[in-house]
């Protein structure tokens, strides 16, 4: 059994010993590895919602300062175009030309704050009176915000497009009213 006993490899205590600390070495790492990622995961969720409570903040203020600016000039070109609405119907039903209206168009568009032109066209999408005369009798039935009031024909509704480019280069908005008569 002597033999026996010597064949066995013997391991030092030193051995074990290093066996151990080398596994508590990764095993500190791994730790601080997860703590370090953990911070890490922290941070940048504490930094995103501290943006985006920000973000959200300025929109709102913006919005808000957009509403003080936009909704009195909406309300202002609304009542205009009620008076020039509330006008053609006597003027059609006198049979007069609509021409005397584009000094009246051009006026308004001149005082409107943000208004550059007013137009009136016929069931046909043509032009019959601007606030430019150039504009009188071109045609705006391919218009998305034509073929939006001619399917709706709603007289109280304010139709708003979304933005786009104008002929001119510049980037509009049309209002739009329909006019139910002759």
């Amino acid at each position: 059994m002597a033999a026996e006993i010597s064949d066995l490899p013997i391991r030092s205590a030193t051995s074990i010993t290093r066996k151990g600390r080398y596994w508590a070495e990764w095993l500190f790492l791994l730790a601080a590895l997860l703590m370090l990622g953990s911070y890490i995961g922290y941070s940048q969720s504490k930094e995103y919602r501290r943006i985006e409570t920000q973000q959200r903040e300025r929109l709102a203020n913006q919005a808000e300062l957009i509403e003080k600016n936009l909704v009195p000039q909406l309300l202002s070109a609304k009542r205009a175009m009620d008076g020039i609405l509330g006008d053609l119907p006597t003027r059609w039903a006198e049979k007069q030309v609509i021409e005397p209206v584009n000094p009246r168009l051009k006026l308004i568009s001149e005082t409107q704050v943000g208004v550059t032109v007013l137009l009136i066209a016929n069931t046909d999408g043509k032009i019959v009176a601007s606030s430019l005369e150039g504009l009188v009798g071109f045609d705006i039935s391919g218009r998305d915000y034509f073929q939006v009031a001619r399917q709706h024909k709603n007289r109280q509704t304010l139709y708003i497009t979304a933005p786009f480019i104008n002929a001119l280069g510049e980037i509009s908005v049309s209002l739009v009213r329909t006019i139910i008569g002759p």
